[in-house]
């Protein structure tokens, strides 16, 4: 008797269950306000399939801001996430958007299940689609996703370009500001050989300097202290690219401290550095256009980000070699090594080649080395 009922239950339930869900379904498409919220919870625990492939079209049902997030949270409580994650598509309002995500987002502190869903939207969602998201992240208040935020930032992703990081990265700049600079900093060494450098350089400077206008000398001190260290963990080709910025931005000492750094292999046995400066004088010798390339070797103790003002003029002064030829008028026109050189013997090689210039516009050229320069 009792193996006849069982039987008769089980192949009665199925039907039963889907006509109670069916009916649940039909009520929650004409619910509205705190009976919508309880019918959907009730549809989730009858067929939460059914509930997932109908939120959209229940979510119709919603019309303010907090039956939506009610609406949402049950949803999420539910586990039922895909659609909630698009849901903000769905809304033409964009300040809506904004307070229905940052609403789901302030409840992250007392529902593990909204962190657990912020951190599945980053992986289970397109970038345009996550992006509508970044109130929540930035709302919520948890130790546990701001720890798998670091996590996230501090391995950036192995390609240049990600909208979906570069998101992520903007969010944790917003909510820890001068706190995830250290992340960052490890997160851009990381980056440096084929990940998203660049955009983890110009975060450090939003962290710190987050505001329009002048920076304090505090801020922007800090900025440099960072940017160096990104520098002195990263390759020589990189850094040096994080020390032209520096320079560019009239950080020079920032700048020039990274030039042991960028070229290491170039130091002089003083701590130096060696450059070569040369300037051409030109004219017409019995009817021949010549050309002599005065050149000499520079030796600068790694104080100065550029040596070209400083041997210009000493360069130009070298005693002329075309004293019974008709002289160009003008200045002789120099050029100087804007790297540091490995040896002295690099100079005349770079030499060679302004002369095979010369020669190719048809002057005839000789060179002349002329006495060492000291910047020291």
């Amino acid at each position: 008797m009792f193996t006849s009922i069982l039987v008769g239950i089980t192949l009665m339930t199925p039907d039963a269950s889907a006509g109670k869900c069916d009916s649940l379904l039909k009520q929650s498409r004409s619910a509205s306000g705190s009976n919508l919220i309880r019918t959907f919870e009730r549809l989730a625990t009858c067929d939460s399939t059914m509930a997932e492939n109908n939120f959209h079209q229940i979510m119709t049902r919603a019309t303010d801001a907090e039956s939506l997030t009610n609406l949402s949270m049950a949803a999420i409580n539910a586990d039922i996430w895909s659609p909630v994650w698009t849901m903000p598509g769905k809304i033409s309002s964009y300040e809506a958007r904004d307070e229905i995500t940052n609403a789901i987002g302030g409840q992250c502190a007392s529902n593990d299940k909204v962190v657990t869903f912020l951190q599945g939207a980053y992986a289970g969602i397109k970038a345009i689609e996550f992006q509508q998201w970044d109130d929540a992240f930035v709302s919520c208040e948890s130790a546990p996703l701001n720890d798998w935020m670091v996590q996230q930032i501090e391995n950036p992703p192995e390609k240049l370009f990600d909208d979906k990081f570069d998101k992520l990265v903007d969010i944790i700049v917003e909510k820890q500001r001068s706190a995830a600079v250290p992340h960052l900093i490890t997160g851009a060494i990381k980056a440096a050989d084929n990940g998203p450098f660049n955009k983890m350089v110009d975060s450090i400077s939003a962290a710190i300097i987050p505001n329009l206008g002048r920076p304090s000398a505090a801020e922007t001190q800090a900025v440099q202290d960072a940017l160096v260290q990104v520098a002195q963990g990263v390759s020589a080709e990189k850094a040096k690219l994080v020390a032209e910025s520096l320079a560019a931005n009239d950080a020079m000492e920032a700048a020039i401290s990274l030039l042991p750094t960028i070229y290491s292999d170039r130091i002089q046995g003083n701590g130096g550095f060696l450059y070569g400066v040369a300037a051409v004088e030109t004219g017409e010798c019995k009817g021949v256009k010549t050309a002599v390339i005065h050149h000499a070797q520079v030796s600068e103790s790694g104080s100065l980000w550029s040596i070209e003002g400083q041997v210009e003029d000493t360069i130009r002064a070298s005693k002329t070699r075309l004293k019974k030829c008709t002289i160009d008028d003008g200045d002789w026109e120099t050029r100087v090594t804007f790297e540091p050189l490995a040896s002295g013997s690099d100079i005349g090689s770079w030499v060679d080649e302004w002369a095979e210039q010369l020669r190719g516009q048809d002057f005839e050229v000789s060179i002349k080395s002329e006495k060492p320069i000291s910047l020291n």
